[in-house]
Parts: structure tokens; sequence; C-alpha cells
């Protein structure tokens, strides 16, 4: 497996959990986008899972961990329904997401 790499990672306001984000920045209907992300997201849990993260950033070691999918297309019905099981898959593993549309707007 390619060596993954983390886009960021920061710890929540109360310093309580460790957050790592990513972006997903292309329309979800387009060629490839939901199995290049279900990837990505595949190695932040082994990321997570493999105790590489609190060994990178000690000060992470014990606290929980949530996936931020940052996105700026609206999500459609289908892409939701899929993210729903991702997120059952991940509540199971012990590791939260966090499902964030950002707007993108041009002036």
């Amino acid at each position: 497996m390619d060596e993954t790499v983390i886009e960021k990672v920061s710890l929540s306001a109360r310093k309580d959990r460790v957050i790592l984000s990513l972006t997903q920045p292309d329309p979800w209907d387009a060629e490839g986008v939901m199995n290049s992300l279900l990837t990505r997201i595949g190695g932040y849990i082994s990321v997570i899972e493999s105790g590489s993260l609190a060994r990178e950033l000690p000060e992470t070691e014990g606290m929980p961990a949530t996936l931020r999918i940052v996105f700026h297309e609206l999500m459609p019905d289908k892409a939701a329904e899929k993210m729903a099981l991702v997120n059952g898959r991940l509540q199971e593993r012990g590791i939260g997401m966090e499902l964030l549309h950002v707007s993108v707007g041009y002036s």
C-alpha cells in the first residue's frame, strides 16, 4: 500500500480528540471519486489503527480520532447513503466522522 499522506491533523477545541481532515474537492458523480475517497479513508484508518499517528504525534496517544471530510460540491443522495455506511463502519472501530460542506463562492 502506498504511504498515506494526512492532509491536516488538529485537536478539537477541548483537546480531547484528534481530527484528521481530508478534502474531497471533486464532484461526487465524477468517475472514480467515491473509490478514491474510500481508499484515502482506508489509509487514514491504517494510520490510526497501526499506531503511526501516536508515534508521530505522541500528544494524540489515547485520544479518540475523528475523520473530517471537507467537500465543496453538494452531496447527492447516493453519496450520502454511502457515507452513512462508512460512518457506521468507522463507529464500529471507535472512529468518528464529520462531513463538512464548504461552499466556494466567486465574486
